[in-house]
């Protein structure tokens, strides 16, 4: 007969050999690959058509500043255009299910120390068949980070962050769900609600 002692011990090391034979649940879909992810700084268009020029050489003082198309600068007059930054990734859909939508984070971190310096999150209705690509893109006026480090400065003016994609919900056509560990599914339904 063993010993309570060594029992305890038998009963820990089986314990621990079947935690590590369980595979770690993962916070990336299962089958859908990211083939490329960028962003880009684009003129909004539909804000510029409104804006009406503006003769920088005329003003109050100019006995003929009444005929300058713009008007008169005010305080509140944005001589600079309107921007908007398009954050965009092209996936594949290796897995069985076609992708009904998706929730992402575009995520910029400095090269060096990795830290985390840009967060900006999408939800995209796009329907994606299996073995298909699509090219998800998201759009607001946030610029991809407030700060810019030496080590990124370093690697040159268009690789001044390491980038990635990181998904939070995806929709499956059959009414499955998968989402990343740290959110429950009233948070995928949420993010749904948001995209519509």
């Amino acid at each position: 007969m063993r010993s309570p002692p060594t029992l305890l011990a038998l009963l820990v090391c089986a314990c621990v050999c079947a935690a590590q034979d369980a595979p770690p649940r993962q916070d990336v879909p299962p089958g859908l690959v990211v083939l490329r992810v960028k962003w880009e700084r684009q003129l909004d268009a539909a804000r510029d058509a409104g804006r009406s020029p503006y003769d920088a050489s005329r003003d109050a003082s100019d006995p003929d500043a009444l005929n300058n198309p713009g008007g008169l600068r005010t305080a509140s007059t944005n001589p600079f255009p309107p921007y908007v930054y398009q954050y965009s990734v092209e996936v594949r859909n290796d897995g069985a299910k076609k992708i009904r939508w998706l929730s992402w984070e575009y995520v910029l971190s400095d090269p060096a120390g990795k830290k985390e310096l840009g967060r900006h999150e999408f939800v995209s209705p796009e329907k994606i068949e299996p073995a298909k690509k699509k090219t998800l893109r998201g759009r607001t006026r946030s610029t991809p980070a407030r700060l810019v480090t030496a080590a990124g400065l370093a690697k040159g003016k268009r690789q001044t962050y390491d980038e990635r994609v990181e998904f939070r919900c995806v929709a499956y056509d059959d009414g499955t769900w998968w989402h990343r560990a740290s959110l429950t599914e009233s948070d995928c339904v949420a993010a749904e609600k948001r995209g519509k």
